[in-house]
């Protein structure tokens, strides 16, 4: 609730920032309609249990004893009263790091009780699912949520690994009525080009595009963080300089059509382990801001399925002037544009009555949005809005291709051709993920890039032309040889 208020900050000096007023998601005005009812499951490290502010909003199993060592709802976890330890296999899922407690404050911290703050859906309830956040646990964390009655699962965290089964895993739960929040990752880095950016210096890379966010999938919600100023998310203590944003301080990540929309992630109070508080950054604290929506409006509109919450959402957001910037490629100015789906920041007493109608078209830039090639297509790509253009087409196995993509002069534009079966542009450099890229062209500046291939089985080909943060006209021939 921003009233331009002066509030602490997570990278002192200074110790505290003022806001503008109303840069915030009403919630105390979607509160008048509901505090919630959904459950909530936080994948994350795990929750203070004793935290004063989140015990009474644990969820609590309605088929399970306490401490009897049974299996009392034959779920397969005994004594599972809120939840499920993943990482070390037992009924007490509790954290050890901080990060869960944090996130699981800004869902549902009780309300009312002179305590910290509130929750962004104070009436919801928190399934805790501990993990140590790799594939194993998270599948499973997943499948449990899922088997158990979590409308809604927040997962912030993620890096640049593709993973078929997780992208499975939350496809299936989107089948059985739950939605996905995810955070959009914290590198600078655009969720819409394969950038490299080893963050931690351990050798992988963390982005772009990072994942679960970056999945594209219609029950998943991809967040960006923004600030107490309703601009995408810099550190407010090191970010400002006669008057300007450094960009070493700005950290959230974007994507048009990998990201949906922003919320608040920069300087947010939280609960936080031994009954404590903490102020944070990142787009971990934005996620958690949208699924507490996304709890909201499950309460009040319990028929609606995910797909529908989620449209609800994005077809609710506030598009303050703020986020239609962010910096360019080599971080050294600010630039017009479009940066997330909806260009906006979620609201969430608007989302209550927000259309539950599909508005926004699918992408062309994705896979599952590939339109039909013949021999030629023209078209245009811009980034940021507009940095992809995928096509299809059916092409015979033993028979040789040629694919050229006509360039204009001065503009760096690569190509990438895409096996059948291919789920996502971008999969193929994770370990472990079968590689459908047939081959690319990624030549310099102003110069045409060509493909020359034999097609290994018969299928559908997808033609993939990315706008290497440029913009402007292209022509794309794929013909036999």
């Amino acid at each position: 609730h921003d009233t331009g208020q002066a509030h602490l900050i997570a990278d002192p000096p200074p110790r505290r920032a003022a806001g503008t007023p109303d840069a915030d998601v009403d919630a105390p005005e979607a509160w008048d309609v509901t505090a919630g009812n959904a459950v909530i499951a936080v994948l994350d490290t795990g929750v203070d249990l004793s935290h004063p502010d989140l015990a009474p909003n644990l969820w609590v199993n309605p088929g399970e004893v306490p401490d009897n060592g049974l299996d009392d709802d034959g779920n397969g976890y005994a004594d599972d009263v809120h939840g499920w330890d993943f990482a070390e296999d037992d009924p007490v899922p509790q954290d050890r790091n901080g990060h869960g407690t944090h996130v699981a404050g800004i869902v549902a911290a009780v309300a009312g009780n002179g305590l910290g703050g509130a929750g962004v859906c104070p009436g919801c309830r928190i399934m805790v699912l501990r993990s140590k956040l790799d594939l194993a646990g998270t599948l499973e964390a997943i499948a449990y949520a899922t088997r158990n009655g979590a409308g809604v699962i927040n997962m912030s965290f993620g890096d640049g690994s593709f993973s078929r089964l997780l992208r499975r895993a939350i496809a299936r739960a989107g089948a059985r009525g739950v939605l996905v929040v995810a955070a959009a990752g914290n590198q600078l880095g655009d969720n819409d080009m394969r950038l490299v950016i080893d963050e931690d210096g351990d050798g992988a890379p963390e982005c772009c595009p990072t994942y679960p966010a970056s999945y594209d999938l219609p029950n998943l919600i991809a967040v960006a963080a923004s600030n107490h100023a309703d601009r995408y998310g810099y550190r407010t203590g090191c970010a400002i300089r006669n008057g300007e944003v450094l960009p070493r301080c700005a950290f959230t990540n974007v994507g048009h059509d990998s990201v949906d929309l922003a919320a608040p992630g920069v300087d947010v109070l939280s609960t936080f382990p031994s009954g404590t508080y903490e102020v944070l950054d990142g787009t971990s604290m934005a996620a958690p801001v949208v699924a507490g929506v996304a709890g909201l409006v499950r309460s009040v509109h319990p028929e609606y399925g995910p797909v529908q919450v989620r449209n609800a959402i994005l077809n609710s957001v506030d598009r303050p002037d703020g986020l239609r910037s962010w910096w360019n490629a080599a971080r050294t100015e600010l630039m017009p544009g479009s940066f997330t789906l909806t260009d906006g920041r979620v609201n969430a007493l608007r989302a209550l009555s927000g259309s539950p109608d599909a508005r926004i078209a699918r992408s062309d830039g994705t896979i599952a949005g590939a339109r039909r090639i013949r021999r030629v297509a023209e078209g245009r790509v811009a980034w940021p809005e507009d940095a992809n253009d995928v096509y299809r087409k059916r092409l015979i196995q033993g028979r040789r291709y040629r694919v050229l993509l006509d360039v204009p002069r001065r503009k760096d534009f690569d190509l990438f051709v895409w096996e059948p079966g291919t789920l996502e542009i971008w999969q193929c450099w994770s370990p472990g993920t079968p590689c459908k890229l047939v081959a690319s062209g990624v030549r310099d500046r102003g110069e045409d890039e060509l493909v020359v291939f034999r097609a290994r089985r018969t299928g559908t080909y997808y033609f993939h032309v990315n706008a290497w943060f440029t913009r402007g006209p292209y022509a794309l021939r794929v013909a036999r040889r």
